[in-house]
């Protein structure tokens, strides 16, 4: 599959609001297509999947239907710069079947890829991925020296 800002590899695949997969608790957040770890009109087969970027990013956010509602234990994996595995599980505990949660994941260290694994029988989707090559806690350090050299200009001036 094929995305703005690089390609999805590995199993799975692009479905919408009519299949298998919609009748059991995957859907789109947004329009009608959705990627999921499933394979096409089948209640088994579920796999890894991996994101891989055109360029290095430092955050990535996606919409998640049906994770953990039968038990299975999701995790992540960011690239190999990072080597940093993330347990969705431990995060967000279990959920009913269809549940959407949003989810922003944010890195000081730029990551070339995401990998979403298979969860036991577990099958999810994932929609309306989005990534930013701004590393989101660089910018806050710049906003938070800014603040605090208004507040030093603003202690001299009233002392004067």
């Amino acid at each position: 599959m094929k995305i703005a800002f690089g390609t999805i590899t590995g199993g799975g695949y692009v479905s919408d609001n009519t299949g298998l997969q919609f009748s059991s608790g995957e859907y789109a957040a947004n329009g009608t297509k959705f990627f999921s770890n499933g394979t096409t009109d089948s209640m088994s087969g579920k796999h890894d999947f991996t994101v891989n970027l055109n360029t290095p990013q430092h955050a990535l956010g996606f919409f998640a239907m049906d994770w953990q509602d039968i038990g299975g234990k999701v995790s992540l994996s960011l690239g190999e710069q990072l080597s940093q595995s993330i347990d969705i599980f431990t995060l967000v505990g279990k959920h009913d079947s269809g549940t959407l949660i949003y989810f922003t994941l944010l890195s000081d260290i730029a990551f070339d890829s995401i990998t979403f694994h298979k969860s036991g029988g577990d099958g999810y989707a994932i929609d309306d991925l989005s990534v930013a090559a701004t590393p989101i806690p660089g910018a806050a350090w710049i906003l938070g020296s800014g603040l605090i050299g208004l507040v030093g200009l603003r202690r001299k001036y009233h002392s004067a």
